[in-house]
């Protein structure tokens, strides 16, 4: 009844689509999430514990480590790399064109399946005496050996 009512109402849309507009965007969404039992999944792991780790300096860095650093430091990267049961994790943030920029690890941490490597670049503070050379920032961590998937945030 309603419908027919509207129909007449608005004589310059034909009741075919009026009614097909309805359908594609209340009645169909409503029936597919009806019989697709629609539920919202959380997507995010649950973390299971926080790891114990290592800020290191280059010079205790495996030498394949510090080659791959080389070649990608001007780029953003996340690399892992393992060795005699340690797990290293190195986080770049490219070329930034001034010096005063460093990275830091704010969190580590382990879920089922995945070791989380929280990373921020801090720029250089207020009154620092600033130099105009390029530098690229990075942190390297290094932890006990996982068989995990390394995500970097």
């Amino acid at each position: 009844f309603f419908l027919a009512l509207l129909c007449m109402m608005l004589k310059r849309i034909t009741c075919g689509v009026l009614m097909k507009k309805l359908f594609l965007y209340i009645l169909l969404p409503a029936v597919v999430c009806t019989f697709s039992a629609c539920s919202i999944e959380k997507m995010e792991e649950e973390k299971k514990r926080d790891l114990a780790y290592t800020v290191i300096e280059q010079d205790e860095m495996p030498q394949e480590l510090k080659e791959q650093i080389e070649k990608e430091e001007k780029n953003v990267f996340g690399i892992t790399y393992a060795d005699q049961g340690i797990l290293y994790a190195a986080r770049g943030f490219g070329e930034k064109k001034t010096d005063g920029y460093h990275a830091e690890v704010t969190a580590c941490y382990e879920t089922e399946d995945t070791i989380y490597v929280t990373t921020e670049l801090r720029g250089p503070q207020k009154g620092e005496d600033i130099k105009k050379e390029k530098n690229c920032p990075y942190v390297v961590i290094k932890m006990d050996y996982e068989e995990k998937q390394v995500m970097f945030l």
